[in-house]
Protein backbone atom coordinates (compact mmCIF):
# COMPACT_ATOMS: atom_id res chain seq x y z
CA UNK A 1 0.00 0.00 0.00
CA UNK A 2 1.38 3.38 -0.97
CA UNK A 3 1.75 6.28 1.44
CA UNK A 4 1.21 8.74 -1.40
CA UNK A 5 -1.91 9.70 -3.30
CA UNK A 6 -1.76 11.35 -6.70
CA UNK A 7 -4.47 13.70 -7.91
CA UNK A 8 -4.83 16.63 -10.28
CA UNK A 9 -6.28 17.63 -13.62
CA UNK A 10 -4.86 17.00 -17.07
CA UNK A 11 -3.73 20.62 -17.57
CA UNK A 12 -1.93 21.09 -14.26
CA UNK A 13 -0.20 17.72 -13.99
CA UNK A 14 -0.32 15.37 -11.00
CA UNK A 15 -0.10 16.62 -7.45
CA UNK A 16 1.30 14.23 -4.86
CA UNK A 17 -0.19 14.45 -1.38
CA UNK A 18 0.94 12.49 1.69
CA UNK A 19 -1.54 9.84 2.76
CA UNK A 20 -1.62 8.15 6.13
CA UNK A 21 -4.02 5.18 6.43
CA UNK A 22 -4.21 5.68 10.19
CA UNK A 23 -5.37 9.24 9.70
CA UNK A 24 -8.37 8.06 7.70
CA UNK A 25 -9.23 5.41 10.28
CA UNK A 26 -8.93 7.78 13.24
CA UNK A 27 -10.81 10.53 11.41
CA UNK A 28 -13.62 8.10 10.69
CA UNK A 29 -13.78 7.07 14.35
CA UNK A 30 -13.78 10.70 15.54
CA UNK A 31 -16.69 11.51 13.22
CA UNK A 32 -18.75 8.83 15.01
CA UNK A 33 -18.43 10.70 18.33
CA UNK A 34 -21.42 12.96 17.56
CA UNK A 35 -23.96 12.58 20.37
CA UNK A 36 -27.46 13.84 21.23
CA UNK A 37 -28.34 15.53 24.54
CA UNK A 38 -28.21 13.18 27.54
CA UNK A 39 -26.29 10.61 25.49
CA UNK A 40 -24.78 9.04 28.59
CA UNK A 41 -27.98 8.95 30.68
CA UNK A 42 -26.49 11.43 33.16
CA UNK A 43 -27.29 14.72 31.38
CA UNK A 44 -24.31 14.71 29.02
CA UNK A 45 -24.36 17.66 26.62
CA UNK A 46 -24.70 17.02 22.88
CA UNK A 47 -21.49 16.64 20.85
CA UNK A 48 -22.07 18.34 17.50
CA UNK A 49 -21.04 17.21 14.05
CA UNK A 50 -19.20 20.55 13.73
CA UNK A 51 -17.13 19.71 16.83
CA UNK A 52 -16.25 16.31 15.35
CA UNK A 53 -15.26 17.90 12.04
CA UNK A 54 -13.06 20.48 13.80
CA UNK A 55 -11.39 17.70 15.82
CA UNK A 56 -10.64 15.87 12.56
CA UNK A 57 -9.15 19.10 11.12
CA UNK A 58 -6.88 19.45 14.17
CA UNK A 59 -5.88 15.81 13.95
CA UNK A 60 -5.00 16.21 10.28
CA UNK A 61 -2.82 19.24 11.08
CA UNK A 62 -1.04 17.30 13.81
CA UNK A 63 -0.38 14.28 11.62
CA UNK A 64 0.69 16.40 8.65
CA UNK A 65 3.26 18.03 10.93
CA UNK A 66 4.62 14.53 11.64
CA UNK A 67 3.52 14.71 15.27
CA UNK A 68 2.07 11.71 17.11
CA UNK A 69 -1.56 10.72 16.99
CA UNK A 70 -3.54 11.09 20.22
CA UNK A 71 -3.12 8.34 22.80
CA UNK A 72 -6.89 8.44 23.35
CA UNK A 73 -10.01 10.32 22.31
CA UNK A 74 -13.74 10.24 22.98
CA UNK A 75 -16.90 12.26 23.62
CA UNK A 76 -16.94 14.51 26.68
CA UNK A 77 -20.07 14.85 28.82
CA UNK A 78 -19.45 18.61 28.60
CA UNK A 79 -20.33 18.49 24.88
CA UNK A 80 -16.88 18.28 23.31
CA UNK A 81 -14.62 15.86 21.50
CA UNK A 82 -11.74 15.10 23.85
CA UNK A 83 -8.27 14.36 22.46
CA UNK A 84 -5.43 13.32 24.76
CA UNK A 85 -1.69 13.02 24.29
CA UNK A 86 0.40 11.41 27.05
CA UNK A 87 4.12 10.93 27.34
CA UNK A 88 5.97 10.06 30.56
CA UNK A 89 5.00 12.86 32.98
CA UNK A 90 3.32 15.11 30.41
CA UNK A 91 -0.35 15.25 29.43
CA UNK A 92 -1.99 17.47 26.83
CA UNK A 93 -5.78 17.33 26.90
CA UNK A 94 -7.73 19.12 24.16
CA UNK A 95 -11.50 19.62 24.13
CA UNK A 96 -13.13 20.66 20.85
CA UNK A 97 -16.58 22.16 21.51
CA UNK A 98 -17.08 23.86 18.14
CA UNK A 99 -14.97 25.24 15.29
CA UNK A 100 -14.53 28.45 17.32
CA UNK A 101 -14.12 26.91 20.79
CA UNK A 102 -11.11 24.65 21.36
CA UNK A 103 -9.66 24.40 24.86
CA UNK A 104 -6.54 22.74 26.18
CA UNK A 105 -4.93 21.78 29.43
CA UNK A 106 -1.26 20.92 29.65
CA UNK A 107 -0.18 19.05 32.77
CA UNK A 108 3.30 18.07 33.79
CA UNK A 109 6.34 20.18 34.54
CA UNK A 110 4.67 23.26 33.07
CA UNK A 111 0.95 23.51 33.85
CA UNK A 112 -0.99 25.74 31.49
CA UNK A 113 -4.66 26.09 30.66
CA UNK A 114 -6.20 28.17 27.91
CA UNK A 115 -8.16 28.35 24.70
CA UNK A 116 -6.85 28.04 21.16
CA UNK A 117 -8.40 28.86 17.82
CA UNK A 118 -5.80 27.95 15.21
CA UNK A 119 -4.17 24.66 14.28
CA UNK A 120 -0.64 26.02 14.72
CA UNK A 121 -1.26 26.75 18.40
CA UNK A 122 -2.16 23.10 19.03
CA UNK A 123 0.91 22.02 17.12
CA UNK A 124 3.07 24.38 19.21
CA UNK A 125 1.74 22.76 22.37
CA UNK A 126 2.44 19.28 21.03
CA UNK A 127 5.95 20.27 20.03
CA UNK A 128 6.53 21.72 23.49
CA UNK A 129 5.17 18.58 25.15
CA UNK A 130 7.25 16.17 23.10
CA UNK A 131 10.42 18.26 23.27
CA UNK A 132 10.91 18.51 19.51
Amino acid sequence: MSNQETTGDAGAGPLTLPRDPKQSEIASRIRTLQRDENWNGFGGHAVSTAACDRAVDLLAAVLCADLPEPTSFGPSPRGAVGLEWRQSDALLFVEVYSPEDVRFQLAGKERTRGAIHRNWELIDRLIEMYGR
